[in-house]
C-alpha cells in the first residue's frame, strides 16, 4: 500500500503541498517583481480551443493572441508567466526566440528578431494542458471533474508580470522571506492608474472560443452561442463576445439542465443540476429585476445573454464574468428559503453578480487603492436597490444591521491596516459591509435620483474606458456634484476617512395628552469619533443630522415607525420633546 501511494503522490504526480505553491509563488515576486513595469505590449484579441475531457479531467487549450505595443517605446522581448499547475507545450511569436525559461517558477523570456515599435502588433500562439494521472498528495486542479468542470482566466498564460499570484497571507509571506505586506499603489499614481485592476496584461479585449466536452454535457463560454454541433462522442460549442470584454474569462461542461426566460431581448439561461431547480425561479426574477434597475439607472446592458452557471461545492463563491456567472450550489442552488422571515440571500447574491455588468465589466477601477469601491460596492448599492423594491424597506433594515455587524467584527480582526473606504486594499469587510451600508445611507440623505445620476455620469464617462483608468477620486466628484452643501461634511465622514458614532437612548418618559396623544420625552446622546488606521479613535465634535424613531408595542408587527424624523445633534447630549 505505501509504495503504490508513493508511486501515485510521488513519481506520476510532483509531491506538493498547498505550502509548497506558496513558496514557488514567493520565489516568483521575489525574483521578477522587478520587472513588474517593463514595457511589454497589450493583448487585444484572444482565439482560444478549450477541450474537456470530463470522465478523465483532462483539459487541452490552444489559442492565439494579437498583442499590440500601446507603450511610447520599442519592445525587444515579450515577457511570459504561465500557472505553473499547467504543462506548457508550445509558445511561438513569428520572428522570435525563446531565451529563457523557468519551468518551475512559470516564466519565459522570448526575444523578437526586430524590434515591436508602438502601434505594432505581433501574434502569440501557446498550447496548455493538464493532464490527470493516478491521484496527487493533494488535488492540483480541483475545478476540472466527470461532472461540473470550471475553469478560469488565471490558466492562460500572462504577459509580463501577473501581480495576481501575489502570496497575500502575512504567516506565509513573512515564512518566505518577504514584506509582511502586500503594498497598494496610491490611488493617484499615474503608473499604476495606467492597468486596470483585473488584467494588468490587456485592456479591452474581444473573445472567439470553441468549446468541446464529452456528448452528455454542455459547455458554456462568454458570449453568444454561434453554432453547435457533434463529433462522435465529443460536443462543440462556438461563442463569440458582442462587445469588449475584460481579459477575465470562464468556461464550464456538467450535464445540465437549462431554465430560459427573457428581458427585453436579453437571454436568460440558468444552467443547473436537475435536483437543484428549487431556487431557479427566484434568479430569473433577480436577473429580470436587476436588468430593469440597471438599464433605467445607470445606462444599457451590453449583452445579449445573462447566465447563471451552478458549480459544485469545490468553492462557495458567486462570482461575475461578462455576462456569465458561475454560483456554487452551496450560494445559492440549494439555500433553504421557506422561512419568510429569513433574509433572501439567493435574490440578492445574483442581484450583485448582476450588478457587476456595470460595476467592472463596463466601468473598471485602476489598480490602486479603492479599486473595489468602484466595483464590489456599487455592485452591493445596486443589489440593496433591488432587494428593497422587491421585499420593502424594514427587510432591508433586517440585513444593514447584518452587514454592520460584519464590518465591525472585520474591523476588529484587520491585521495590517483599516483603510477609508475610497482607498481600501481590496478589503472585503470595507467594500461588502461597510460600503453598503455606506451607500443606502447615502441613498437615504441625498435621494436615490441624485445618486443614480451621479452613477449614470460616471458610466457615461467611464464605460470601456482606456488608461488612465479611473479612481475613487472620479466617482467622488460626481457624488460632490450631486450633495447639498450642507451635507457635503457626510462624504467625507463616510467615504474618506474612518468616522464612528456612539448614539443612544439614556433616557425616555411620557405622558397623555387631553386629545389623546402622547408627548414623549428623551434625553439622547452622541459622541463620533475619528479613527486613524490602527484603530486609535479621537473624539470630534458632533454636528450631524441624526435619525430618531418610535415604534409602538407591538412594533413586531409594523414595517415602519408611528414617528421618524432626522434631527439636528450638535451637542453630546440633548434633551428632545416629540
Amino acid at each position: 500500500m505505501g509504495s503504490w501511494i508513493y508511486y501515485n503522490t510521488n513519481i506520476l504526480n510532483e509531491y506538493r503541498t498547498k505550502f509548497d505553491y506558496n513558496k514557488i509563488n514567493a520565489m516568483y515576486e521575489q525574483t521578477y517583481k522587478n520587472t513588474e513595469f517593463l514595457p511589454q505590449p497589450k493583448v487585444t484579441d484572444v482565439k482560444l480551443n478549450v477541450e474537456i475531457f470530463p470522465n478523465k479531467r483532462n483539459v487541452d487549450i490552444s489559442g492565439m493572441y494579437t498583442l499590440k505595443n500601446k507603450t511610447e517605446f520599442s519592445i525587444d522581448s515579450v515577457r511570459i508567466t504561465n500557472n505553473p499547475k499547467w504543462s506548457v507545450e508550445n509558445l511561438y511569436m513569428p520572428n522570435a526566440e525563446m531565451v529563457f525559461e523557468d519551468h518551475k517558477i512559470g516564466y519565459r523570456i522570448i526575444c523578437l528578431q526586430e524590434a515591436l515599435q508602438p502601434g505594432d502588433t505581433t501574434l502569440l500562439s501557446f498550447k496548455i494542458s493538464s493532464v490527470s494521472q493516478g491521484f496527487e498528495n493533494r488535488v492540483t486542479q480541483k475545478r476540472i471533474l466527470q461532472n461540473g468542470s470550471f475553469l478560469e482566466f488565471d490558466i492562460l498564460p500572462h504577459i509580463g508580470y501577473n501581480n495576481h499570484r501575489t502570496v497575500e497571507s502575512k504567516k506565509e509571506r513573512i515564512k518566505n522571506g518577504l514584506s509582511p505586506y502586500v503594498d497598494f499603489p496610491e490611488v493617484d499614481d499615474i503608473k499604476a492608474r495606467m492597468r486596470n485592476y483585473i488584467g494588468f496584461d490587456s485592456d479591452w479585449v474581444t473573445l472567439q472560443t470553441t468549446l468541446s466536452t464529452s456528448s452528455d454535457q454542455i459547455a458554456i463560454a462568454p458570449g453568444s452561442l454561434q453554432k453547435e454541433w457533434q463529433d462522435g462522442e465529443r460536443r462543440y460549442f462556438q461563442y463569440k463576445l458582442d462587445s469588449p470584454s475584460l481579459k477575465f474569462f470562464t468556461f464550464n461542461s456538467a450535464r445540465y439542465e437549462v431554465a430560459k426566460a427573457n428581458w427585453n431581448d436579453v437571454d436568460i439561461e440558468i444552467y443547473y443540476h436537475k435536483p437543484h431547480d428549487v431556487n431557479v425561479p427566484r434568479m430569473i426574477n433577480s436577473i429580470q429585476k436587476t436588468l430593469a434597475y440597471g438599464s433605467e439607472n445607470f445606462g444599457p446592458y451590453t449583452h445579449k445573454q445573462a447566465r447563471i452557471i451552478e458549480f459544485p461545492r469545490f468553492a462557495t463563491f458567486a462570482q461575475s464574468f461578462v455576462g456569465t456567472m458561475p454560483c456554487s450550489e452551496s450560494a445559492g442552488f440549494i439555500a433553504d428559503l421557506r422561512d419568510k422571515e429569513s433574509i433572501d440571500m439567493v435574490f440578492y447574491i445574483i442581484a450583485h453578480e448582476i450588478g457587476h455588468q456595470w460595476w467592472a465589466h463596463q466601468v473598471t477601477g485602476a489598480a490602486v487603492q479603492g479599486e473595489t469601491f468602484l466595483s464590489e460596492t456599487l455592485a452591493q448599492y445596486t443589489a440593496l436597490m433591488v432587494m428593497e423594491q422587491e421585499y420593502g424597506r424594514e427587510k432591508m433594515h433586517k440585513y444593514l444591521r447584518y452587514e454592520m455587524d460584519k464590518y465591525l467584527r472585520g474591523r476588529g480582526r484587520e491585521s495590517k491596516k483599516e483603510m477609508p473606504l475610497t482607498r481600501n486594499e481590496n478589503q472585503g469587510y470595507i467594500h461588502y459591509n461597510k460600503g453598503g451600508v455606506t451607500m443606502y445611507a447615502l441613498r437615504d440623505y441625498i435621494g436615490e435620483e441624485k445618486v443614480n445620476l451621479a452613477l449614470r455620469r460616471f458610466v457615461e464617462a467611464h464605460a470601456y474606458s482606456n488608461p488612465p483608468y479611473p479612481t475613487s477620486i472620479d466617482l467622488m466628484k460626481q457624488f460632490r456634484a450631486v450633495t447639498p452643501d450642507s451635507l457635503q461634511h457626510m462624504l467625507y465622514d463616510m467615504f474618506e476617512s474612518i468616522t464612528l458614532f456612539s448614539n443612544r437612548v439614556t433616557d425616555a418618559s411620557y405622558r397623555q395628552l387631553e386629545d389623546g396623544q402622547y408627548l414623549l420625552y428623551l434625553t439622547v446622546e452622541s459622541k463620533k469619533f475619528r479613527a486613524d488606521s490602527i484603530g486609535v479613535e479621537t473624539e470630534i465634535a458632533v454636528d450631524d443630522w441624526i435619525d430618531i424613531g418610535v415604534y409602538a408595542k407591538d412594533s413586531a408587527e409594523r414595517s415602519e415607525p408611528i414617528y421618524f424624523v432626522r434631527q439636528k445633534i450638535d451637542k453630546p447630549k440633548m434633551e428632545l420633546k416629540i
